[in-house]
């Protein structure tokens, strides 16, 4: 999937869940919860302990906070979601492979590769440190895409989105399409 394609579909995610010039994602999803830095690079540094030799870190994401339309387990329509104990990490191996390591509700990092995921870059990382990650599961059709931007004020932010078609979870089938912000160092 090209960085076009893909941010054409955060768009159309987007679009669909109610976001305009009148009405923009901002007020729709509201800020990314404030995290410390320094909580953000200690999670760096222990999903980097965990990483390839030689991989570099290119960004640690903090709590997301969004919208998701859900189907099953309950048809809910569009609902406020967030990640509140999220952490993603962003490294990119020696060879210039991507990989995520992401922190769930547990409290537990995984390693997306190790889990099963095929990752591949959208974006490669700019001089800016910008750059667009697609992740899938060819197991259970999970796909996530993920783009890490500079604001006007160069503050880093994270966009996510998230499709989760008929995925048995804990709590049973479900059925979910997502998009969150975050920030990140």
């Amino acid at each position: 999937m090209t960085q076009r394609a893909t941010l054409f579909a955060i768009s159309g995610a987007l679009i669909l869940a109610g976001c305009s010039k009148q009405q923009p994602i901002k007020a729709l999803i509201g800020d990314p919860e404030e995290i410390a830095p320094s909580e953000l690079q200690a999670a760096g540094s222990l999903a980097m302990s965990a990483a390839q030799e030689g991989a570099t870190l290119l960004a640690v994401c903090g709590p997301q906070k969004g919208i998701a339309y859900y189907v099953k387990p309950k048809s809910e329509g569009w609902t406020d979601d967030a990640i509140t104990a999220g952490r993603y990490v962003f490294t990119v191996s020696k060879e210039g492979k991507p990989n995520v390591f992401f922190k769930d509700a547990t409290g537990t990092f995984t390693n997306a590769e190790s889990d099963g995921a095929a990752i591949q870059f959208i974006q490669k990382p700019n001089r800016d440190k910008e750059f667009g990650i697609l992740l899938t599961y060819p197991s259970t059709g999970v796909t996530e895409t993920y783009v890490i931007s500079n604001d006007d004020q160069g503050h880093r932010i994270g966009m996510l989105t998230s499709t989760k078609p008929n995925v048995n979870f804990i709590m049973g089938i479900m059925s979910k399409v997502a998009a969150f912000t975050t920030h990140c160092v």
